[in-house]
């Protein structure tokens, strides 16, 4: 019912599907994005099936498919602020599925880390063999654990997993450098902070990340429209943003 859109039957399924298992994580997330509930963030459950069920054609389907890009245009914007090339320390993947941002900024740094909540797609990025640590865990988790300092973060496709970004904010924040870089992409919306779609999928404002660069002492060095992947032909708009911390807690 949710693939043919008729989302009333959808909501119907998802509900009774509840009643016999409330522990179901992927039928309240769907719930959710059915009814306007915008939870602080997908469940982990929910996206580790999603992407170990993914994972075999994930590059295919991402890229031939959805015209997915954002690694590279990332890396674009940043090499139109720092020329010439900048060569960072330690970067960290955040969200790293299977490599496709690791491979983009291995040449730009001298030591690339990832971290994905789904093993599957862990694995596949591990066969490329550009990463010189690779972890399955949650990413918020993981940056509260690591005693490592970072000067480049990315998240490429990875918030729209989460709606509230304050406690991946706080987090960063604890592991960046002076002058450390996070790179991310965010789905937009003009009407709140964050939205749940029907997708499942979340958007953000920029007034949000505007709000939270202030209160987590980054300034925007670049917020660039952009196409994030095409859905049923259709094209999802949304940001690349580069941010730069101007004080962190880590260069204490």
């Amino acid at each position: 019912f949710y693939v043919l859109k008729d989302f009333d039957k959808a909501q119907q399924a998802y509900e009774k599907t509840l009643a016999l298992q409330p522990e179901n994580a992927f039928s309240r997330h769907m719930l959710n994005s059915l009814t306007g509930v915008a939870s602080d963030t997908a469940p982990a459950q929910y996206i580790e099936a999603l992407f170990d069920k993914a994972a075999d054609d994930f590059e295919e389907r991402l890229v031939d498919d959805l015209k997915y890009n954002s690694p590279e245009e990332l890396k674009t914007e940043l090499l139109k602020l720092l020329n010439p090339p900048p060569q960072f320390q330690n970067t960290l993947d955040l969200g790293c599925g299977t490599g496709l941002s690791g491979e983009s900024f291995r040449t730009m740094t001298e030591s690339l880390a990832g971290v994905d909540i789904a093993s599957k797609m862990v694995a596949l990025a591990r066969q490329k063999k550009i990463y010189d640590d690779l972890q399955v865990g949650e990413i918020i988790r993981y940056l509260d654990q690591t005693s490592t300092q970072y000067d480049l973060f990315i998240a490429a496709d990875v918030l729209a997993y989460i709606g509230n970004l304050e406690p991946l904010f706080a987090s960063l924040k604890k592991r960046c450098l002076q002058d450390a870089y996070f790179l991310f992409t965010v789905e937009e919306t003009e009407q709140e902070d964050y939205l749940l779609r029907k997708t499942g999928r979340f958007s953000h404002s920029k007034n949000y990340i505007q709000t939270l660069a202030e209160a987590h002492k980054f300034t925007i060095e670049a917020c660039t429209p952009t196409t994030i992947r095409m859905e049923n032909d259709r094209p999802i708009t949304g940001y690349n943003f580069i941010l730069r911390s101007s004080f962190c807690e880590g260069a204490k």
